[in-house]
């Protein structure tokens, strides 16, 4: 039996996209079927019991119930994943670990991810591991901290016995916990094989090290909320690594345990990527980037109070405004009829002059969709792709060549928008 089945995401030739065939047991195809209805994975029968996969907007892997693993593989390079999840803000900046010569991000993210959080872990443990309070309830005969009455009202047989509340140094903090919890969800995550020698080795010691810490956490999501709003000196990275290891991961719904798989939201990171390069523009050019609420709009059948986001809107003082919307699909040249109908809704809805669709696929030029008097000041929607694969800094450099010739026609009214396609192109 094949232990890992490989499959690619939404965007790859069809070719590769599908995984070759492979046979299932009934809990595994179960398992699927369930991922596919979250729209994580597409399946598609050959037989009873034989399927193959293929991605859809996430990379990462996942294990089954029989142990195998399915890796779902990204369009865009290992090493350029990890450069989009640092300019989405999703972990901390890489500069501090150029150096290590354990970090290899040329396989996939998740491995790439743990020897990161490995790294900054055994940083972490040589120098800023410290204790900390918290509150711990005990039975005990000598009386300590306050009296909890509740529960000496159900457990009044143990007296003289009184259960005690007080604050206590441990080295069971939540931040701690976390950290533990992640580091367990490295093993889980299967990825010890892949790492170089120097990460196992990390991996092992500091297992050793950290044994001891609980990993009991009422509420994880909670924890994670509380341990990286406020980070103890020198925990910032390692918590925030961590948190992407154990909310990427996912958690067993039976134990709680990060680990079960590991999947990367990739449109998501565009969407985000977008809005930063559309917000660093404006800024440079004297335009204001959207807030949330600003770009959100209710439809008036009051009772289901339905709404739509526009993802990225920037403005000008004049109150000409531009959308964007993030496409993280092979859609340039070939834009769906929805798509489309979606930006003109959006045209309407924020009384703006020009939407357009933003694809990850390459460096081709804008494609004029729809030219219109749908608003009285003219109606444009523009095609466009940024090239992703290549990096942030490419992405960047052609996003601002296409809004600032967009930016002037809006503004300055140098002539039609074919006229501005044909000066980009």
């Amino acid at each position: 039996m094949v232990s890992t089945v490989t499959c690619q995401e939404q965007g790859t030739p069809r070719s590769e996209r599908w995984s070759p065939p492979f046979l299932v047991s009934s809990e595994d195809l179960s398992f699927l079927e369930a991922r596919s209805s979250q729209e994580q994975i597409e399946i598609e029968r050959i037989s009873s019991m034989e399927i193959r996969v293929a991605g859809r907007k996430y990379c990462g892997r996942i294990r089954l119930p029989s142990g195998r693993w399915l890796q779902i593989q990204s369009k865009v390079p290992p090493a350029r994943i990890m450069d989009w999840l640092v300019y989405s803000r999703t972990i901390p900046s890489l500069e501090s670990w150029i150096d290590a010569p354990m970090l290899d991000v040329g396989t996939d993210a998740a491995t790439a991810l743990a020897a990161l959080f490995l790294h900054e872990l055994s940083i972490l443990t040589n120098f800023h591991l410290r204790p900390g309070y918290c509150v711990v309830s005990q039975v005990r005969r000598a009386f300590r901290g306050r009296l909890v009455e509740r529960k000496l009202a159900r457990e009044s047989r143990q007296l003289p016995a009184l259960p005690c509340a007080f604050r206590d140094r441990t080295m069971s903090t939540v931040q701690n916990c976390v950290l533990a919890r992640a580091l367990d969800a490295c093993w889980r995550l299967g990825v010890q094989n892949a790492l170089r020698d120097e990460s196992r080795c990390q991996l092992e010691r500091l297992n050793a090290q950290w044994a001891g810490i609980e990993r009991t956490l009422s509420s994880v999501h909670h924890a994670l909320t509380v341990a990286v709003a406020c980070p103890p000196v020198g925990y910032r990275n390692a918590l925030q690594l961590a948190r992407m290891l154990m909310v990427g991961a996912g958690f067993d719904l039976a134990g709680g345990d990060g680990g079960d798989s590991f999947l990367v939201s990739m449109a998501g990171i565009f969407e985000r990527a977008l809005r930063r390069m559309a917000a660093q523009w404006a800024r440079r050019n004297g335009w204001a980037s959207m807030s949330s609420s600003a770009r959100t709009r209710f439809w008036d059948d009051a009772p289901r109070k339905r709404s739509f986001i526009a993802d990225v809107m920037v403005q000008h003082p004049s109150h000409e405004r531009i959308i964007l919307d993030a496409k993280y699909k092979c859609g340039y040249g070939h834009e769906s009829r929805e798509d489309c109908f979606q930006m003109c809704a959006y045209l309407l809805a924020f009384k703006a002059r020009t939407a357009l669709l933003v694809y990850p696929t390459g460096m081709g030029n804008p494609r004029t969709l729809l030219q219109s008097d749908l608003v009285p000041s003219g109606a444009t929607i523009l095609s466009m792709e940024l090239p992703m694969a290549k990096g942030p800094a490419e992405c960047e450099a052609q996003m601002r060549q296409i809004m600032n010739q967009v930016a002037d026609d809006h503004v300055l009214g140098e002539g039609s928008m074919h006229a501005t396609l044909q000066r980009i192109s």
